[in-house]
């Protein structure tokens, strides 16, 4: 069984990811971390020294690869990820599929004050913020949406999602 949760940036896919990796008893891992430990560079600075569109090419090729050798996981997707390169066909194709949802006012709240960097949203500050978060996620809907599963990331059930994979 393959899972790929995906969603916008802050709405919990890694901590969903984790969750469901252990309850159904399969390996978790972060495509993020992934490209990270390949090319020895965090994802805020290929994107900002290489731009977004080589990482967004990186990402496939490391996507598709881990997809192509490795079974049986549960996968944390970068938030852009199913929006690039014909990424969400290809997890489709090979897995079952989540989408975390959430309100952009909720997304603002948790990634106003956040610690990590953001390469897309690093330079936005209080309403700035929230418009770019409301633009993205415009632009990224008809991606999300082909999701097998949507999930509501604001009143989420690990039960209920499990329930829904194994449906799927």
């Amino acid at each position: 069984m393959k899972v790929f949760v995906t969603g916008f940036m802050g709405v919990g896919k890694s901590f969903v990811a984790k969750k469901l990796a252990k309850n159904l008893h399969l390996k978790f891992y972060d495509l993020d971390k992934m490209i990270e430990n390949e090319l020895n560079f965090s994802v805020f600075d290929c994107v900002k020294n290489w731009g977004e569109e080589l990482f967004r090419e990186i990402e496939s090729s490391v996507l598709k690869n881990f997809v192509q050798n490795n079974d049986n996981f549960v996968m944390a997707c970068g938030g852009g990820t199913p929006c690039f390169n014909n990424n969400i066909k290809l997890i489709n194709e090979n897995g079952i599929s989540i989408f975390i949802e959430m309100p952009p006012k909720a997304i603002f709240s948790r990634l106003k004050n956040t610690k990590n960097i953001r390469p897309l949203l690093n330079e936005y500050k209080d309403e700035l913020l929230l418009q770019r978060i409301e633009e993205l996620l415009e632009e990224r809907q008809n991606f999300y949406s082909q999701a097998k599963i949507k999930i509501n990331a604001l009143d989420y059930n690990i039960d209920n999602i499990i329930s829904e994979i194994l449906k799927n």
